[in-house]
């Protein structure tokens, strides 16, 4: 497994840890400043004249829930990939150990990453052709209705 593969991860699971830890901020934050205003949501107020109107407990609620889903996604994310770095590097020593042993053949992967680059390369444009083969049938179907 590559240094830079591990270094990628490593800021990967970083940022996921930050995320964590904003979110669990702003969800604390928004639910002790729905306490202050006694269950309401001080989001988006309405002022009439001198007063001022509290909005729906949905915003907060909507922000306090984006922000407990946003934990969720992040903690799954940040275990999967440090189990995938486990076991990534697992099988990469087992892997040199079968080599060594001879039960493995040695492999020619000298042209890996140009058949990987390639084989991306052309996944994308297989990918673009399709989004505006799709566009282009929504614009013809739209546009040209009157004239098929």
């Amino acid at each position: 497994m590559g240094l830079f593969r591990v270094i990628v991860y490593g800021l990967e699971i970083t940022a996921l840890v930050a995320i964590v830890g904003l979110s669990i901020a702003v969800a604390t934050v928004m639910g002790l400043l729905k306490a202050d205003f006694d269950g309401g949501c001080p989001l988006y107020p309405t002022f009439t004249g001198w007063f001022i109107k509290l909005n729906d407990v949905s915003n907060c609620n909507f922000v306090i829930g984006m922000n407990s889903v946003a934990i969720f996604v992040a903690i799954i994310a940040g275990v999967y990939r440090l189990v995938e770095l486990v076991k990534q590097k697992k099988m990469v020593s087992r892997c040199i150990d079968f080599q060594q042993q001879g039960a493995i053949p040695p492999f020619d992967a000298t042209h890996f990453h140009d058949y990987l680059l390639t084989a991306e390369m052309t996944a994308w444009l297989s990918f673009a052709m399709w989004i505006s083969l799709s566009a282009f049938t929504v614009f013809i179907s739209v546009c040209c209705k009157n004239k098929m």
